[in-house]
Order: structure tokens, then C-alpha cells, then sequence
């Protein structure tokens, strides 16, 4: 069934700021000459005492001249990396997306979009791993500037709209700007990087559980594959896992994470004075948990009604439940994916006001440059609530920009 079948025509995505909107005429094209990026934009004085926002910020008040970037859905990575090849100086300048025959103005959430759909499909792509993922060791990709054009856009993402693709390898990154990295970590990151299955088998290992026939093979093949040809002993499991950890996580992708950390030093100073600390709170306070975005809403409740303060208090339980029990932290991708244009956490809030529509007009919409959720208070069971905003959620519909 689709939209219009169900009665669902609204456009209910949209991206609009239109006090702080630039007019095309006051917008470059990326095809326009990039010699006059700046060799030396935003060094900093003092470094070591800005945090990684201030630095962003600080970045960001010197950009240059707006340039404009247009995108299809449908060649999403091949037209970002183009942009950026052809351009070298593109992050140095503020950049406006435009997605073909989406018509939202964008300030910040077509940005966001972009760059967080280009970070899901070049991972799915060009790198390998589950929770966390390393750079695919592709000859093709490792000789060519592929790596290093994703560190570029990786940082001016993070610099534009606070967006830094923390599904890539945490230990990885921290060993590279920091220089090491803490046991605890590259044992995180490689329990994130392996199988579900392989998990299971690693932490019952590293806990001195006795293993069955069927995981000691799942374990000796994941030794296996990272050139262990001989099979340790029992009192060694610990140690091999670790020195497995460490070949995956730092030592295997060295070469094509160097290349992707050459891209994100394109601000000179930004990551001066980084400790493995700020990177762990920097994934940590962008990773979606069902209880992190919960307690990120700020709902709007109406004053003047005793009755429409009730109702939006009901819709607000459907809303918590929905999130909790039928999307779940597997689901949040999605959901905030649409609310805020980000896969990831990279808002301080999530908002949510409401409506009076009724019928076809009371289905879930977004501002998504403020982060703001429109709800119908119109529902009368969470069961109805629950079933049209999966529906609507699921749909292509709700994955394009389609208003202004």
C-alpha cells in the first residue's frame, strides 16, 4: 500500500529558515575557482584550551563565501566526492546542498541530510565491520584519494553542522590524532567491528568461560583471519584476543586511516590538544539510546486548555512508547534520521509541538532545521498512533524534502 492509497498526500518534510536564508544570487557555484581558500583560515592562538565545539564554532565564523553543492539521491557519494575533488578549497567556504527535485531551502538540515546519508552509503560500500567499521583494504581504494576526501568532508561536516560519523572505528580514530589508545577501548571497538555471533564468543573468552566445540571454531576462524595459523592454548585465549583487537582496530587499516586523518587535518590546530577523553564524550554524546533521545524532548504544551493539555499528554505517552518499545535503539537511526536530518545525535534538543489536523493531515511532520515534530493530538489509542506513524516512517515519502 502506499501514501495515497492510505489517504496520506501532505507533504510533511520540510527545511526552512527563512530569516537566515542566502539567496542564490548571493551563492557561488561549486564550479566556481576555489584558489581564494584561505592557506591558513582558522589557526588558533591557544588550542589546547578550546574544546572541539568552540573550535568548530570558531572555524566556522571564518569560513568563506557561501558555495552551492547540488546532489542526487540517486549518486549521492559520487556527487559529494566529485565535489570535493574537483574543489580543493570546498571546506574553507560555507556550503548550501541542494538535492535535485527536493525544493527545501537549506541553512543546516539539507547539509545534515547530505552528509549523513553520504557517511551510511560510503560505509556500506567502501568499509567493513558491524557497530564500528574499518576501511575496506581495497587496492583501488587504499591507492587512490579516496580516504583522504573522506577525512575532508568528515571534518568540514563536523564543522558546518556538527555531524562526525562515529559508527568509524573509535579506537582507530583516537590512535591516529592521539597517538595511542587504551586497552579498554580497542577491546570496545573490536566488539563492535566483529559478527554478533563472534561477540558472543569473544566476551565468553575474555571472561574464562569454557567454550563449546561449535564457538572454539568460530573463535580459531576469527584468529585465523588475521593470520593466526596456529591454534593457542586454552590459557592464551585472553591474550590472543586482545593482540587480535589490536591487529584489527590499529595495525590492519594503518595506512588507509592515516590517509583519512591527513583529510580531517585540513583546519590547522582543530585537533591539537585531543585527548583520547574528548573523542570517547564526542561519540558517546552523538551515539541515539532510547533513553539519550528521550531525554532530549522538550515538548511545547498548549496553556489556554485544560482539555488540549490533556490530549497532548496522551499523545506524548504514544510518542514515548512508540519509541521505547516499537523502535527500540536499532530503530533510532531512522526516526531521527527524519526529525532532525541526522542519523546520530548532533542536536542539543529534540522538539515536539501540536495539531489539530484530523484525517490524511494528521500524520507526523517535521521541521527538521529546528528539529521540531508536529503532532496530531487528534489519536485516540496508541495502538492507531503507533500504526500510522511506522507506516509513515517507512515510506519514501517521509525521506524526502518535499516542502518549503
Amino acid at each position: 500500500m502506499t501514501l495515497e492509497e492510505a489517504g496520506i498526500t501532505q507533504n510533511t518534510r520540510f527545511n526552512v529558515e527563512e530569516t537566515n536564508a542566502v539567496s542564490n544570487s548571493d551563492s557561488e557555484s561549486v564550479g566556481d575557482d576555489f584558489r581564494d581558500a584561505p592557506s591558513s583560515p582558522t589557526r588558533s592562538p591557544d588550542p589546547q584550551y578550546e574544546s572541539l565545539k568552540q573550535k568548530c564554532e570558531r572555524i566556522r565564523d571564518n569560513l568563506l563565501q557561501e558555495k552551492t553543492v547540488l546532489v542526487r539521491r540517486e549518486t549521492l557519494i559520487e556527487d559529494v566526492l566529485d565535489a570535493y575533488r574537483a574543489n580543493e578549497g570546498l571546506e574553507h567556504h560555507n556550503v548550501r546542498m541542494k538535492i535535485e527535485g527536493e525544493p527545501a531551502l537549506d541553512v543546516s538540515g539539507v547539509k545534515c541530510e547530505v552528509y549523513s546519508m553520504f557517511f551510511m552509503q560510503v560505509f556500506l560500500l567502501c568499509f567493513v565491520g558491524n557497530l564500528e567499521v574499518m576501511p575496506e583494504m581495497n587496492p583501488e581504494f587504499i591507492c587512490s584519494d579516496l580516504f583522504v576526501l573522506i577525512g575532508r568532508i568528515m571534518a568540514h561536516a563536523f564543522v558546518l553542522v556538527g555531524y562526525f560519523p562515529i559508527r568509524l572505528c573509535k579506537a582507530a580514530m583516537i590512535t591516529m590524532i592521539t597517538g595511542s589508545c587504551s586497552a579498554e577501548v580497542v577491546m570496545s571497538s573490536f566488539l563492535s567491528y566483529v559478527s554478533a555471533s563472534q561477540r558472543a564468543v569473544i566476551q565468553k573468552t575474555t571472561q574464562n568461560d569454557p567454550l563449546s566445540c561449535q564457538e572454539k571454531l568460530v573463535l580459531f576462524s576469527l584468529f585465523n583471519d588475521f593470520g593466526m595459523t596456529r591454534t593457542p592454548e586454552r590459557q592464551n585465549f585472553k591474550d590472543c584476543v586482545y593482540k587480535v583487537a589490536e591487529m584489527c582496530c590499529i595495525y590492519r587499516s594503518l595506512g588507509a586511516m592515516g590517509k583519512i586523518c591527513q583529510g580531517i587535518e585540513v583546519y590547522p590546530g582543530f585537533w591539537t590538544s585531543v585527548k583520547e577523553s574528548d573523542i570517547n564524550e564526542l561519540y558517546h554524546s552523538m551515539r541515539p539510546t532510547v533513553p539519550g533521545v528521550l531525554s532530549r524532548i522538550k515538548y511545547k504544551f498548549s496553556d489556554h486548555s485544560i482539555t488540549l493539555r490533556c490530549a497532548e499528554e496522551r499523545i506524548k505517552e504514544y510518542l514515548e512508547i512508540f519509541i521505547e518499545d516499537h523502535i527500540g535503539d536499532l530503530g533510532l537511526p531512522k526516526l531521527l534520521q527524519y526529525w532532525t536530518a541526522s542519523n546520530i545525535l548532533v542536536v542539543p534538543t529534540l522538539h515536539v509541538s501540536f495539531t489539530s489536523q484530523e484525517g490524511a493531515g494528521r500524520c507526523p511532520f517535521v521541521n527538521s532545521c529546528i528539529a521540531q515534530l508536529n503532532l496530531s493530538r487528534m489519536f485516540v489509542s496508541c495502538e492507531e498512533f503507533v500504526h500510522e506513524f511506522k507506516f509513515y516512517l517507512n515510506s519514501r515519502e517521509a525521506q524526502e524534502f518535499d516542502s518549503i
